[in-house]
């Protein structure tokens, strides 16, 4: 409603220019008396009347590259958001696989090292997998029989990070917004 009453002032602060311009070019524009059967010089209202043909054709031009320059910015959000979509699924499916490759490779060294234990020992005393990590200037480097469920846990958290913070869609009220933005514009 304010946006609205903005609006107006300002097109009517605009008008009153455009007639103090003109009664420059017309000083007896006020003196005109029709009773003494004087004719009104009709040039000044059919320029003012051209005038705010011409704003008003501004007005709506601006108005529908406005709709037009969204349409666009909301048809380049959608291709954006379908793009980050499609490589987060292709992030997490291959976080599965290395974690999947993971888990079968600790499993081989599980089985190949409970077999060498058994076949030099003679028993089934399983030896502990050894696990490192190792944290330095130049990157981490973790070499563990649970690397696979570190790399799951990393893929789902950024699925789920994605979800959380990325994937939501919230609507957004331009006209609303410019109106609460000038509301406290005044409040100031």
């Amino acid at each position: 409603m304010r946006f609205a009453a903005i609006l107006i002032l300002s097109l009517f602060a605009i008008q009153t220019v455009v007639f103090a311009q003109h009664k420059k070019k017309f000083p007896n524009f006020d003196s005109i008396n029709s009773s003494k059967g004087e004719k009104i010089n009709h040039a000044l209202f059919e320029e003012g009347e051209e005038l705010n043909y011409k704003l008003e054709n501004k007005k709506i031009a601006y108005e529908i590259d406005k709709i037009s320059l969204r349409g666009d910015v909301f048809r380049w959000n959608h291709l954006s958001s379908q793009l980050i979509f499609w490589m987060v699924i292709i992030i997490v499916f291959l976080g599965l696989v290395f974690s999947a490759i993971q888990f079968y490779i600790s499993m081989i060294a599980a089985k190949s090292s409970i077999d060498a234990v058994n076949t030099a020992v003679g028993a089934s005393e399983e030896k502990p997998a050894s696990s490192t990590v190792k944290i330095s200037m130049s990157g981490i480097e973790v070499n563990s029989s649970v690397l696979g469920i570190i790399i799951l846990v990393i893929a789902l958290a950024f699925l789920y990070l994605y979800l959380i913070y990325v994937y939501p869609v919230k609507e957004f009220n331009v006209d609303q917004s410019i109106e609460q933005k000038q509301l406290n514009e005044t409040m100031r």
